[in-house]
């Protein structure tokens, strides 16, 4: 497969979201940290999603750095960009993208996961359930991913909520775009851990046949 090469166009230091300088990337005084994972072993249709990580990093180098919704600027507050997760299969992906977002929680990081296909959510969730003991997952996409497994594959990027799920300091999943889903994944958006499931079709407009 070909891959798209994206050029360096931004400000700052490449490979660093926001191209941000030592002082306000360096691990130690950041509270936020950017966990690459640029895993696509699992996709189905189009691949490619690994190459996401890195570009949104470098678009980020295009941004500017205020927030008029917060009236603040947050990369004041430190944000570090670590080493990305590469793993070879998806036993290993979930070994190491768990194992590295809880090392950066327990020292106090906000983690923020840069995917990579799918499958990349259930570790990172399953990382916050070690330092929380009950917390609602908020879910955007238009695939309900809720196939217990996919392929024969527990690890599909298809059955990441249903991975999800079974984690129990997952309290609520709420659900937000689903357009399409498989008719077995129907029973468990019924189900009390899901709070509510906003679909495409509820919005006004939508194209119904």
């Amino acid at each position: 497969m070909t891959h798209t090469k994206f050029c360096s166009q931004g400000h700052g230091i490449k490979g660093r979201y926001l191209g941000l300088t030592d002082e306000f990337s360096d691990l130690e005084s950041a509270k936020v940290v950017i966990l690459p994972i640029p895993f696509d072993k699992t996709t189905t249709y189009t691949q490619g999603t690994d190459l996401g990580p890195a570009a949104l990093i470098e678009a980020s180098r295009n941004m500017e750095m205020y927030d008029v919704e917060t009236g603040k600027e947050a990369y004041l507050l430190g944000i570090h960009t670590a080493k990305a997760v590469i793993a070879e299969d998806s036993d290993e992906m979930v070994h190491e993208t768990q194992k590295q977002a809880l090392s950066f929680l327990r020292q106090g990081k906000f983690v923020v996961g840069l995917g990579g296909e799918h499958s990349i959510t259930p570790p990172l969730v399953a990382a916050h359930a070690q330092v929380h003991s009950d917390f609602c997952v908020l879910q955007f996409d238009a695939h309900a991913d809720l196939v217990p497994s996919y392929e024969g594959n527990l690890l599909s990027h298809a059955s990441a909520m249903s991975r999800v799920k079974e984690i129990p300091q997952v309290s609520h999943i709420v659900s937000v775009g689903i357009r399409s889903m498989s008719s077995e994944e129907i029973p468990f958006i019924s189900q009390i851990l899901f709070l509510l499931t906003f679909c495409m079709k509820m919005i006004p407009g939508w194209i119904r046949l």
